[in-house]
């Protein structure tokens, strides 16, 4: 880990972002000579530094532009030299005491080769450099316009040594117009032991595709993409890990009508296929975007990671790019707990993280891999072996600003500089540099590249590898020779970066939303695939609130808009003349149905089940729905005459997310003028009962007649003897 004061931050934020040396870099009063300073407009850039590793007797050539209204046949250069960092530590550190070295001990090398009317210039400094142990050692004559340096009381002299060159006006005495400072590596002997350096170049950081699924990608775009495929194919021999992140494949897919993006998906498919084959590429886990594991497990959505690395593998099989399970992941912000597990979920067990969020052993770079453990009490078995990225590293990379030589050599010094804290060793060593983004103009990334991949490629004491050589090559814990401690066995997780926090409800809701329209449009899986995109790129750590709302937003409005789309045709009233019928309706789509038709439910009710529904499940009926105007036939019962009240809804098929109610109508109604059985059967049973009790009247009263009529003749007869 890197020990970085406050200067030490503004001046690499200085080197990085501008071109420019903070003076505290190496202070005014170390300088022996120009002895004044002004403010002045003029400036100075590094264009070229060869070799990037100068050996004994070797000529470091510095190519440098100048731009300043002074005149160019008063201008020269002083060239200062300051003692060798010894570790990468002091790297960072101002040095302090004069310049070791001051070239050239008479005076400032003037300008050679002069356009004379113009106020920029291009020169090339050559320095030939050796070593002795005193200032009497013999040394070759210089070739002409070359400074010689001659390095003295150190043996060896192996090392990296701040160069600052400063601008002057002679005619002025020497006034100091512009400055830049970067670094010798001066090294004696090749390493038998180099240092690995395993980098990172993340493609497809930057969301390529809309809401719409269409493709999102600019002309400086596409032509990062193609400046980065150059890079790597022109330097085969170097190897390089990509995070690939697939959402790029298929938005520079989904350009179809512009040839330069299907160019460039044919280039990175072939160099994917090409640096597999030959073991120079290594394609690492990577999800379908850029995103904070540790913001999944923390709003809950753990599911999710699983859906990022599924789709991330289908769609790189899908773009015939290789992808392997077992690769390593590199994590760019702040892992916590959560996210390990999660992590481990999906059997990942190699992990680069950021160095911040690491506690070892102790303060230093870690140049080996280590048992990452959750906690200060967990066991080290089963524990994911890591590798800790000093962020410091990734900052060349990510923002070179407008120096992107000067940068990529302030990096090669910087690794050199963790090389020299025990050289020349026989322990393997080896450090992970893991920008989560790079440059997005595409000169910068070219020249970027090419100067730290050409350094790179002839570095006696650095050498490239990829993450998983890393793992693979180094074991874990290795300690470097002489017995220095750089390396743990085991580092506690102690997240000490920040994440952005992701909304769990809003890409919940989306998710809600898709999964009903899974079960409604069956059929649509071009479509459903295209939805489920549009929620994993609003998963992007880099997203702003704004971008991750229209990206679930878009998701969460399909079931609306396929609302809006359906309507019912029909008579609002229908008259049944027997006690069944049927009601037609007609569905109408506004807008072609997607391929395979629509599955809906057709739900019916009636005020006080007035009404029932033959051939129906409870009151529901399947319709599938593949036309414009899809024409239905409900058969309907009434229970009584008369009118009753008619709902109509289309709903949803059940779902894990539930179901929805796509169209509601209450102004149907169903009118019967047929009597009903029950009714035919209460008339004629009343009719019945009103026979028995006629019937049974006229029989009273016929037996009553007769009994009456025999109660007279008996009278008649008592009477009528009498005399």
């Amino acid at each position: 880990m890197t020990r970085l004061g406050l200067t030490a931050r503004a001046t690499l934020s200085c080197l990085v972002a501008t071109g420019c040396v903070v003076l505290a870099v190496i202070p005014a009063a170390a300088r022996t000579s120009p002895k004044v300073t002004a403010l002045s407009a003029s400036s100075l850039t590094l264009t070229a530094e060869n070799p990037a590793i100068v050996r004994a007797g070797g000529t470091l050539k510095l190519g440098v532009q100048i731009h300043s209204p002074d005149n160019p046949a008063d201008l020269g250069f002083q060239i200062l030299v300051y003692h060798g960092v010894s570790n990468y530590d002091d790297f960072y550190t101002p040095p302090s005491g004069e310049a070791a070295y001051v070239l050239p001990a008479t005076g400032a090398v003037p300008l050679s080769a002069v356009s004379s009317g113009s106020s920029t210039q291009s020169q090339t400094l050559s320095i030939a450099i050796s070593s002795g142990s005193s200032s009497s050692s013999k040394v070759a004559a210089p070739a002409a316009g070359t400074v010689p340096l001659v390095l003295t009381g150190c043996q060896p002299c192996d090392g990296v040594y701040p160069i600052q060159v400063v601008l002057v006006n002679r005619a002025e005495g020497d006034v100091e117009l512009a400055e830049l400072t970067t670094h010798l590596i001066y090294v004696t002997q090749a390493s038998a032991m180099p240092l690995r350096v395993g980098i990172v170049l993340p493609v497809g950081a930057t969301p390529a595709l809309t809401a719409n699924h269409t493709a999102l990608l600019s002309a400086r775009e596409l032509a990062d993409v193609g400046e980065l495929i150059g890079a790597v194919n022109s330097h085969p021999g170097d190897r390089v890990s990509l995070d690939l992140y697939p959402q790029l494949e298929v938005g520079l897919g989904a350009a179809r009508n512009s040839h330069l993006a299907q160019a460039r998906l044919a280039s990175l498919t072939g160099l994917v296929r090409r640096g597999v084959t030959h073991g120079t590429l290594e394609l690492l886990r990577t999800p379908f975007i850029p995103l904070s594991v540790s913001a999944l497990a923390s709003a809950g959505l753990k599911s999710e990671l699983n859906r990022q690395f599924e789709r991330s593998s289908n769609a790189l099989a899908n773009n015939a790019s290789e992808s392997d399970a077992g690769a390593p992941y590199v994590a760019t912000d702040a892992l916590t707990t959560g996210a390990l597990s999660l992590l481990d979920a999906q059997h990942i067990n190699e992990i680069v993280l950021p160095s911040r969020d690491v506690n070892t052993a102790g303060n230093f770079v870690q140049t080996a891999p280590f048992a990452l453990l959750p906690s200060a009490s967990a066991p080290a078995k089963g524990a994911p072996e890591a590798l800790a990225a000093d962020p410091t590293l990734a900052r060349y990379l990510e923002d070179p600003g407008s120096a992107p030589v000067l940068a990529a050599h302030e990096l090669l010094a910087a690794l050199a500089a963790i090389f020299f804290g025990t050289p020349f060793g026989s322990s393997p060593r080896g450090v992970a540099i893991t920008p989560a983004s790079l440059p997005s103009n595409p000169a910068t990334l070219k020249t970027l590249l090419n100067t730290l991949l050409g350094g790179l490629s002839a570095d006696p004491i650095l050498t490239t590898a990829t993450i998983g050589g890393l793992f693979s090559g180094v074991p874990v814990g290795a300690d470097n020779a002489g017995g220095a401690l750089y390396n743990a066995t085991t580092g506690v997780l102690a997240p000490g970066g920040r994440w952005t926090p992701i909304p769990g409800e809003q890409i919940q809701r989306a998710r809600r939303a898709l999964s009903i329209y899974t079960t409604i449009a069956k059929g649509d899986t071009g479509h459903e695939s295209r939805l489920n995109d549009t929620i994993l790129l609003a998963e992007g750590a880099t997203l702003t609130a704004g971008q991750r709302s229209r990206l679930t937003d878009a998701v969460a409005a399909v079931i609306p808009d396929l609302s809006r789309s359906l309507s019912v045709s029909s008579s609002h009233t229908i008259t049944l003349t027997a006690r069944s019928g049927e009601f037609p309706i007609t569905i109408k789509m506004a807008s072609a149905p997607p391929a395979g038709g629509l599955s809906l439910l057709l739900r019916l009710s009636s005020g006080q089940d007035a009404l029932s529904f033959p051939h129906t499940k409870n009151h529901s009926l399947a319709v599938q729905i593949d036309t414009l105007d899809s024409a239905q036939n409900i058969e309907v019962s009434s229970r009584t005459s008369g009118a009753s009240a008619l709902t109509l809804e289309l709903v949803s098929p059940p779902s894990p997310a539930g179901q929805v109610v796509l169209l509601r109508r209450t102004d149907f109604s169903v009118r019967s003028t047929a009597i009903s059985g029950v009714a035919v059967g209460l008339t004629l049973g009343a009719a019945l009962v009103l026979l028995a009790w006629w019937f049974r009247s006229i029989v009273r009263q016929r037996r009553g007649g007769r009994r009456a009529r025999r109660g007279r003749a008996e009278v008649s007869l008592e009477v009528a003897p009498r005399d």
